[in-house]
């Protein structure tokens, strides 16, 4: 910044000068939303959560997921990171991850084959990406 003003001898008026430098920013809201989607993804599902089933059950599996097969497919996950709870439901068995990465890399194990048997894993919360842009859109709103 300069700050200036003329010495006149003639007149009590002092003209005064100035120059201001502003500095803008534009948020370029499609790269934004863009960085967001990127992140958010790359942090995974905020329950930590996977849910785990075979790809065509027999029809004795269709109660209860069978023993043998849970325990090799967490000695599988133990790769992608700490599993800190199990939960099983008819044919299917919820994972809990110690974080939200950890459940994300066991999501890459999709479609593997255990002892000859296809596994599906899923997010237990479907659609957490759309979930986690609701609340940070809600928070926004709130500004």
């Amino acid at each position: 910044s300069h700050y200036g003003r003329a010495e006149l001898q003639v007149s009590d008026h002092r003209p005064v000068l100035a120059i201001i430098e502003v500095e803008l920013q534009e948020v370029d809201v499609m790269a934004r939303e863009a960085m967001f989607q990127e992140i958010s993804f790359s942090q995974g599902p905020l329950d930590a959560t996977v849910v785990v089933s075979l790809i065509l059950p027999a029809d004795e599996e269709r109660d209860i997921f069978p023993k043998d097969l849970a325990a090799e497919i967490l000695q599988c996950f133990q790769q992608c990171g700490t599993v800190i709870f199990i939960r099983s439901c008819q044919e299917k068995m919820q994972v809990t991850f110690q974080d939200s990465k950890m459940a994300l890399s066991v999501l890459a194990l999709d479609g593997m084959k255990v002892k000859g048997r296809g596994v599906k894993i899923r997010p237990k919360s479907g659609d957490w990406l759309r979930g986690l842009q609701a609340e940070v859109n809600r928070n926004r709103e709130s500004f």
